[in-house]
């Protein structure tokens, strides 16, 4: 399955689509002090371009099941080559039932990213020495082919 619409995303565009989420679901990232950028996430999300249609998905299922608005996003980011979805939940109370599934979410976000190249989006699984990454066949060897010209 291909989660990404292009794959020739851009940096600028990689921003862009950070500043929808974050303009979208404002409330998900609330600002530390009056001036203060609305990501409060420093580095921005911190995850090639294959996975945003992924998180796009996320935030929006989220935000279909957040209905008190509680979820406070704290980092997006790949380790050991898969999405991991950092969250908690500010002071107003939400059932039970609405974590377990706002944390369904985001585990089977992070399972699917585990698949999916983050690069372009397709198919991929996770490979790697010391550093781990998932990627698919096209991908991984453009990539290394640059890395050794």
């Amino acid at each position: 399955m291909k989660w990404i619409k292009d794959p020739k995303k851009t940096k600028k565009t990689i921003r862009q689509l950070e500043e929808r989420i974050t303009k979208k679901y404002s409330y998900m990232f609330p600002r530390q002090k009056p001036g203060t950028p609305l990501l409060p996430i420093v580095f921005g999300f911190e995850v090639g371009p294959g996975w945003y249609d992924l998180l796009e998905n996320m935030f929006n299922t989220i935000a279909l099941i957040d209905i008190n608005k509680t979820v406070i996003i704290q980092q997006v980011k790949e380790k050991f080559g898969g999405l991991r979805f950092y969250y908690g939940h500010n002071e107003i109370r939400a059932s039970e039932e609405i974590y377990d599934a706002i944390s369904f979410v985001v585990r089977c976000g992070e399972s699917i990213s585990e698949h999916t190249c983050e690069e372009c989006g397709e198919w991929g699984k996770i490979i790697g020495g010391g550093w781990l990454y998932c990627r698919c066949k096209k991908c991984e060897k453009r990539l290394k082919k640059e890395r050794f010209i």
